[in-house]
């Protein structure tokens, strides 16, 4: 990227040195997922780039901010693209795992030890502290480390979004499965927490992990980032305050994470009617209609 030309093109058109600094620091993001923005090929490029980013779980509202800072760098660029913004709906549905489900992904086994020993620390770390798919492929032995005076485990996150690090307690039983698996670890990268017989593990490879685990345990619609909003929803029914769920998952705003209480007490309100509202009948013998054009998840 064109840093120093673009700040300048920026400050010529009396952009806020805010933007400015929030603009860079998403370009730098998008750069370090993967896209390289000075040698875009083609527009098909581009969209691979934001289907994959889509598939992850990445909402329309971020995928619009990464379309609005690349306009603006392609303009700058002089480039002849203009990215179509995804359509935003008010209230973009997450999908809450039950605990139940959540217990049935942790449950499923491999075949040989070090595959088994890898793939069940790898589930439990993003069920236990909510971090993005991303995070946990770059984690290092390094950023786990005991706080003596806290008497915890702890992970630092040091490649966070926008480049923020945080730190996550991580619970005994997750160590004890970290610990399990660094015993018959691949040594490929001396530094890297998770491994292949290549080296690091890729964001391809982990992703493939996951969604075998959540075909073979009947929840085949599962995805890495599911684990973080089911992380959220716990957190919250756990008691813990909201300004600690932010700092923990790593968000911008208290906003964002409120999105999470707004979901929990959907869910209450609905298994609360399900349970009372018995006029019509029980509510578990309904089933989806076919090709009803509603949403089905």
């Amino acid at each position: 990227m064109q840093e120093k030309e673009f700040k300048n093109w920026m400050l010529g058109r009396d952009f806020s040195l805010a933007t400015i600094t929030r603009t860079l620091s998403y370009l730098r993001y998008i750069e370090r997922l993967g896209l390289d923005i000075d040698n875009v090929q083609s527009m098909d490029e581009i969209m691979n780039f934001f289907a994959k980013l889509r598939n992850q779980g990445v909402t329309r509202k971020t995928l619009n901010n990464h379309i609005k800072v690349l306009n603006r760098y392609f303009q700058f660029r002089g480039i002849d693209i203009h990215l179509k913004y995804y359509r935003e709906f008010r209230d973009e549905t997450i999908i809450i795992m039950s605990d139940d489900e959540v217990q049935k992904i942790l449950s499923v086994r491999w075949a040989h030890i070090d595959v088994n020993r890898r793939n069940h620390a790898m589930l439990k770390l993003l069920f236990a502290t909510g971090v993005r798919i991303n995070e946990l492929i770059q984690l290092n032995w390094s950023d786990l480390y005991f706080h003596k005076k806290e008497k915890v485990w702890m992970l630092k996150v040091r490649q966070g979004k926008w480049g923020k690090s945080r730190e996550i307690p991580v619970p005994p039983k997750v160590i004890k499965s970290l610990e399990l698996w660094r015993e018959v670890q691949v040594k490929t990268d001396p530094n890297a927490m998770f491994t292949t017989t290549q080296g690091r593990i890729s964001h391809a490879y982990a992703r493939n992990i996951i969604t075998e685990a959540g075909k073979r345990a009947g929840v085949p619609y599962f995805h890495a980032h599911l684990a973080r909003h089911w992380r959220a929803v716990k957190w919250l029914e756990q008691g813990l305050d909201l300004d600690i769920i932010k700092t923990y998952l790593g968000h911008s705003s208290v906003k964002v994470t409120q999105i999470y209480f707004k979901m929990r007490e959907r869910g209450k309100m609905i298994e609360e009617t399900k349970k009372k509202d018995r006029f019509f009948g029980s509510w578990e013998q309904i089933q989806p209609m076919e090709d009803s054009g509603g949403d089905n998840r």
